[in-house]
């Protein structure tokens, strides 16, 4: 693994049994750092809105309108909440953790994709990243 801007990349395209492992043993420090991490918003997808919206008695359209705006990305505009996350209360943690949007579902996991292969990176900010990166790096003998 390298460090790539605060951020560990692995160098090894597939390595899905460390993945797995990783998110199974992950703890959630209920920190907050990722509920303010994202410059532009947290990516979050119209199938997240349509599981949020109801379990807060909003429309779609008005969680949208309350907690959402477009970000250009890549393949075109994408839809992000704001920062810091409305739904984060310290001392209490995520307010929504168990309809939390999937970006959150997999952080501090994220994916870089390139033409023919995918990294997988941890957000080292994480404070429950920190063991398990530590594993990881014995387990490869980095």
């Amino acid at each position: 693994m390298k460090l790539v801007n605060g951020v560990w990349i692995s160098n090894i395209p597939a390595f899905e049994p460390l993945v797995l492992s990783f998110i199974k043993n992950f703890v959630c420090q209920r920190c907050g750092k990722c509920c303010n991490l994202a410059v532009q918003g947290t990516a979050i997808t119209h199938d997240d809105v349509r599981v949020l919206a109801p379990k807060l008695a909003m429309s779609n359209s008005a969680f949208e309108a309350a907690h959402c705006h477009y970000v250009k990305g890549g393949n075109g505009p994408r839809l992000a909440m704001a920062q810091p996350c409305p739904f984060f209360r310290e001392g209490a943690g995520c307010t929504v953790y168990t309809d939390r949007p999937q970006v959150c579902q997999t952080f501090p996991l994220y994916t870089v994709n390139y033409q023919h292969f995918t990294r997988i990176g941890v957000h080292v900010l994480c404070a429950g990243a920190a063991d398990q990166l530590a594993a990881f790096e014995k387990l490869l003998m980095l």
